[in-house]
């Protein structure tokens, strides 16, 4: 999975209308398919609509009938990671959001101080973590 655009600051979250909050952004490239990861520092708010995300590690999951599947993987202190995939991409999602998570968590272990999170060029995809 490559980066191709990111990361870069925004306010607001595309599937949470009402949510003003600064986040940070990285769009990726996989299999022909693009990917919306988000990092927040602070948890998301728990919706009734979250569903399990079915992965070994913990995840949530919403559909957006505009943007496909978001996921939502709560992180290090209090942070968060969501993810915005397209429906039907025959992707294991299970295995993408736990490369890009753990690539990520590298990044952030290691480096002293950021303006903008350290968002990886390039993210191998490990095997999947669906039970």
């Amino acid at each position: 999975m490559v980066l191709l655009k990111g990361p870069y600051q925004e306010q607001g979250l595309p599937f949470l209308p009402r949510d003003i909050s600064t986040n940070f952004r990285g769009e990726y490239l996989y299999k022909a398919t693009t990917v919306s990861f988000f990092f927040l520092q602070r948890p998301l708010a728990d919706e009734a609509d979250w569903q399990n995300g079915g992965c070994t590690f913990e995840t949530r999951v919403l559909r957006d009938p505009q943007l496909g599947m978001v996921y939502y993987l709560p992180f290090r202190d209090g942070e968060s990671i969501a993810a915005i995939v397209p429906e039907k991409t025959g992707l294991d999602i299970c295995a993408l959001l736990d490369s890009f998570r753990r690539r990520f968590s590298y990044f952030l272990n290691t480096s002293r101080q950021w303006i903008l999170p350290p968002f990886p060029g390039v993210v191998e995809i490990s095997s999947s973590q669906s039970p």
